[in-house]
């Protein structure tokens, strides 16, 4: 089973891979909605994020940044899926589904946040928008020093013990919502690099984000009621 879940999530990463490089639309920037110089007032922003869900926008937006998210979450997710399928054997494809179902809903409950915030970073450069990338990619930079992020990231690596379903959805919300907190800044310095670097950019912030797990996977990772 453990196996059959590895290839779950590495199929699901490949299939988001798949779907963005081969999208007729590429990702599309979101400077074009926040074309006014300086920092968007939150009225215009509230404006332009409501206009994502009643127009094109939402196809060449809002579903790229949800194809962004299966393509790079899933490989981060190998040891804690391991864990709940190892945990709750009887009854684990169930419990797997709780876990990376309310994983899933933490971090679609921080989407529209996080789209929020980079129109916001596209708004302060609307004409330059490789200053907004570079902005974004040091707030990357500046997080990962951070007590906060340093927190978030071990919650990520906490394994606690599970007894079922509840537990497990649980168990998959914390998760999820330490991950965000972990790993939003790499999410929106890759959505902001534009033109052609866009997906290496992606591929880069990626490959930092699961490195870093799967160096510190099965080193001091602390369980949860242990000392």
């Amino acid at each position: 089973m453990l196996s059959a879940t590895r290839a779950l999530l590495w199929s699901a990463a490949g299939f988001g891979w798949a779907m963005l490089i081969a999208s007729d639309a590429p990702f599309a920037s979101t400077g074009g909605y926040c074309s006014t110089r300086g920092v968007p007032s939150p009225a215009f922003l509230f404006a332009q994020l409501r206009a994502l869900w009643f127009a094109d926008a939402a196809t060449t937006v809002v579903l790229p940044w949800l194809l962004m998210l299966i393509a790079m979450l899933p490989p981060l997710l190998l040891q804690p899926a391991a864990h709940v399928v190892s945990a709750v054997p009887a009854r684990r494809h169930t419990a797997l589904l709780a876990f990376l179902s309310s994983y899933a809903s933490a971090w679609l409950a921080a989407t529209p946040l996080l789209i929020l915030f980079t129109m916001l970073l596209a708004g302060l450069f609307p004409t330059h928008v490789w200053s907004t990338a570079i902005v974004a990619l040091a707030i990357a930079l500046a997080w990962q020093a951070t007590a906060l992020r340093r927190r978030c990231l071990a919650r990520c690596l906490t394994l606690p013990q599970l007894d079922g379903h509840t537990a497990c959805t649980r168990y998959g919300i914390a998760t999820g919502a330490a991950c965000v907190g972990v790993c939003w800044p790499w999410m929106l310095a890759a959505q902001l690099v534009p033109g052609d670097l866009h997906m290496p950019a992606m591929a880069i912030s990626a490959l930092i984000m699961f490195r870093e797990r799967r160096a510190l996977s099965g080193h001091d990772i602390p369980m949860a009621g242990t000392r």
